[in-house]
């Protein structure tokens, strides 16, 4: 049975405010992993050049999508790793090596011990000098401790950011054609 235009324009309205009603919900989902949303996006734009090199290659645009996306989570996740990694125990050897260095007689106590002299003559005492060195060293040696505690705690947000980036990635990449014709 045909039903009236009316009917058809209440229809067509109803469905209009459920797709947007839709649309809203999957933003809200999607809201917590914009972020990596959106880096994956860029990465596919990014790497779209090296995945056409590939498809030429393998023949298969699913096969070299997923190649291009693989490629780029070790990079990825090796550079953070690395950079994290490196970053802590430089600091926390660094603030080690202060602290020696300055009980031992090293060159930082010596050049601390002729910056005392210096503010000695202004009435500074070299004492406090050398206690507030000790202390930020110490407090260095902490907040390095502490980034290190919140990359640990924070790595399963970290991972399932990078997930989402990187299916991201592999969605724009393997239907690429398709979107660039649209």
């Amino acid at each position: 049975a045909t039903s009236s235009p009316a009917a058809q324009n209440r229809e067509r309205r109803a469905l209009d405010v459920f797709a947007v009603m839709a649309a809203a919900a999957v933003v809200w989902l999607a809201w917590p992993f914009l972020t990596a949303l959106v880096i994956g996006a860029l990465l596919a734009f990014a790497l779209e050049p090296a995945c056409h090199a590939l498809t030429r290659i393998t023949r298969k645009t699913p096969l070299a999508a997923v190649i291009t996306v693989i490629l780029a989570g070790i990079v990825i996740v090796s550079a953070v790793g690395g950079f994290a990694s490196v970053f802590v125990s430089r600091t926390v050897q660094l603030s080690t090596i202060a602290r020696q260095d300055l009980k031992s007689g090293g060159p930082f106590s010596q050049m601390l011990a002729a910056l005392a002299g210096w503010a000695g003559r202004f009435g500074i005492d070299s004492a406090q000098i050398t206690e507030r060195i000790q202390s930020s060293i110490g407090e260095i040696a902490a907040r390095a401790g502490s980034l290190a505690a919140a990359l640990a705690s924070s790595t399963f947000a970290l991972l399932l950011g990078l997930f989402f980036a990187l299916l991201t990635m592999y969605v724009v990449l393997r239907y690429w054609q398709r979107i660039v014709q649209t």
